[in-house]
């Protein structure tokens, strides 16, 4: 598994999101092309797809990103800790 590096970019394209807990379509859907965070290769390219949903403290807006099932799996909370961080991180600094 590639080592997760936090990179603007890829916090900019991988990450969807809803403005209110009232919608049913989000914002903005990256969609299956965008690479998983964990081996940077394309989410649709295999099967086994997971969403994973976030939540930043005292904000309206939820996130979401994709990853492959196994990749997730494998992952240790230290780089589910840095991914998670990184859209969180950069929502604080206005990025």
């Amino acid at each position: 598994m590639t080592e997760f590096k936090e990179e603007k970019a890829m916090s900019d394209c991988i990450f969807g999101y809803f403005d209110s807990a009232e919608q049913g379509e989000p914002i903005y859907d990256p969609g299956l092309h965008v690479p998983c965070p964990c081996c940077l290769l394309p989410v649709g390219d295999r099967n086994g797809v997971t969403t994973i949903s976030l939540l930043a403290e005292k904000d309206t807006w939820s996130f979401f990103f994709r990853a492959h099932t196994g990749c997730w799996q494998q992952a240790s909370a230290k780089e589910k800790t840095a991914i998670e961080s990184s859209l969180i991180d950069s929502r604080n600094t206005g990025g």
